[in-house]
């Protein structure tokens, strides 16, 4: 790596209220910077739903969107992955 390269990064972690399938928990919006240039955003997501915790992740490198249009482009990725259960195969 370029020493010269300065990284740095913000994040905000917030509640997630129970949703309508019952998972609640916390996500983490978070928004890397490399030498002041927007480099990604990401939401993470830590859900809980009875004895079910799940993790789920997306980052978005697109470097002209505002970030709250991609954070909540990415919640609304998250959510459509919790809305669909896992087909048994």
């Amino acid at each position: 790596m370029d020493p010269r390269t300065r990284i740095s990064g913000t994040s905000m972690p917030q509640k997630y209220a129970r949703d309508s399938f019952g998972w609640h928990g916390y996500r983490i919006e978070q928004t890397m910077n490399r030498n002041g240039e927007r480099a990604s955003v990401s939401t993470l997501l830590l859900l809980q739903r009875g004895p079910v915790l799940l993790a789920l992740d997306y980052t978005n490198y697109t470097p002209k969107t505002p970030e709250q249009k991609l954070h909540a482009y990415n919640l609304g990725v998250l959510r459509k992955v919790l809305a669909h259960p896992v087909g048994r195969g």
